[in-house]
């Protein structure tokens, strides 16, 4: 698999900044220089993640104006070797093409062995990071609404000619899917999204609350270990999909 991936979904609050930043972390934990990018000048929300706000003096939007290089606009996250962050602007509209997106992750892509684009699912955002990126995650919940956003997603995808997707689903909580009675089981939600599943997320409150804490480096619970599964299938190693 590629490098540089966009993840994205259909429907908000599914929880891409929260994957985004809890698969950063995983594979900055196997020595991976990771850089995250935030692509959702609408709701930016990495810097806050990871505490790098307070010192942000560039942004995307300053890359794209001619403020500064690429590289001034990359903030090293302090709590964990390895981990970077690039915010986006909340004073960018949304007609970067991907033409200088790419010419963009050009420039520093051979600084990191993976690039994450955190990116909503609709309009010109959304295309731009998905034709920039190797490939694609999809992301979804396991339930109907969320569903069926990502099956949409997945079909403009085909529609575009991006065939090197994978499906993740978030916030998985095993008694509330079957309380919900809407899928028979998990093959039916990666059926009609038509991707491969990269791997399953537990809910977890911890993990989700470390981050809004800014404090999510040394927490272990489920659903750190599920990214580190994830972190290590999008490496191309050989491990289960579900935590043992």
């Amino acid at each position: 698999m590629g490098k540089v991936t966009a993840i994205v979904s259909g429907k908000g609050g599914t929880g891409k900044s929260f994957v985004t930043a809890g698969l950063g972390i995983a594979l900055a934990k196997r020595n991976k220089r990771v850089l995250l990018i935030d692509f959702n000048p609408y709701l930016r929300g990495l810097d806050l993640m990871f505490g790098t706000d307070n010192g942000l003096l560039f942004d995307m939007g300053d890359i794209f104006s001619g403020n500064c290089s690429p590289q001034k606009a990359v903030y090293s996250c302090e709590s964990i070797s390895g981990l970077f962050i690039m915010s986006a602007s909340q004073n960018t509209d949304d007609n970067i093409n991907p033409e200088l997106m790419r010419s963009l992750i050009n420039a520093i892509e051979n600084d990191y062995d993976h690039i994450l684009i955190d990116c909503h699912g609709a309009g010109k955002i959304f295309e731009t990071a998905v034709m920039s990126s190797e490939q694609v995650i999809i992301l979804t919940n396991a339930e109907p609404l969320s569903v069926r956003c990502a099956e949409k997603i997945g079909r403009k995808l085909k529609e575009m000619g991006l065939d090197n997707t994978r499906l993740v689903i978030n916030n998985f909580n095993e008694k509330k899917f079957f309380r919900l009675d809407c899928f028979q089981d998990i093959d039916e939600i990666i059926d009609k999204i038509g991707a491969r599943l990269l791997g399953m997320v537990p809910e977890d409150e911890e993990f989700a609350f470390a981050l809004q804490k800014s404090s999510p480096f040394g927490v272990r619970t489920k659903a750190a270990y599920a990214f580190d599964r994830i972190a290590a299938r999008l490496e191309g190693m050989d491990v289960s999909l579900f935590i043992e």
